[in-house]
């Protein structure tokens, strides 16, 4: 059971995530490539993330846990658009990886850019002192994911 502080740092948390998806979405409202859902940013996203290491088809529906079905009608529209590929399996070729492209990457990190021009602008607003506070506190919050993501290390 968690105690009163706790509970006051889970409220916080999900305050603190919540707040920049929504200005995540807004800011992807702005861009009409990225308006017909949040879905395409987190293929490519994960997909980014995922770097030399492809990912099946299997495996980023259940990243992503949407169905097999719906990714693929995404996978495709991103195919077209060329900002993923999809490479068979030379050994079995039912395995279907899906890769960002560079174009993909390029895609991804100018819509970052355009998301988090606000965050650009708070910063550069801000003292040395706010900075560095920021930076060690972003470092704790990747620290604090990570055994979220990873339970029990």
């Amino acid at each position: 059971m968690c105690d009163v502080q706790d509970e006051q740092l889970t409220s916080l948390f999900f305050d603190v995530f919540s707040g920049f998806m929504l200005k995540l979405k807004k800011s992807a409202v702005l861009d009409a490539e990225w308006r017909m859902n949040s879905h395409t940013f987190f293929i490519l996203f994960t997909l980014g993330r995922a770097g030399q290491n492809p990912m099946t088809m299997t495996q980023l529906a259940e990243e992503l846990q949407i169905s097999k079905q719906q990714l693929t009608k995404l996978v495709n529209d991103l195919e077209t658009k060329m900002y993923v590929e999809r490479v068979h399996d030379q050994v079995n070729r039912r395995l279907v990886y899906i890769h960002i492209t560079p174009e993909g990457r390029d895609r991804l990190r100018a819509f970052a850019l355009q998301a988090l021009q606000p965050v650009r602008e708070a910063l550069e607003a801000s003292s040395q002192e706010e900075k560095e506070q920021l930076r060690k506190s972003f470092q704790g919050m990747i620290q604090f994911l990570q055994k979220i993501q990873e339970p029990g290390q």
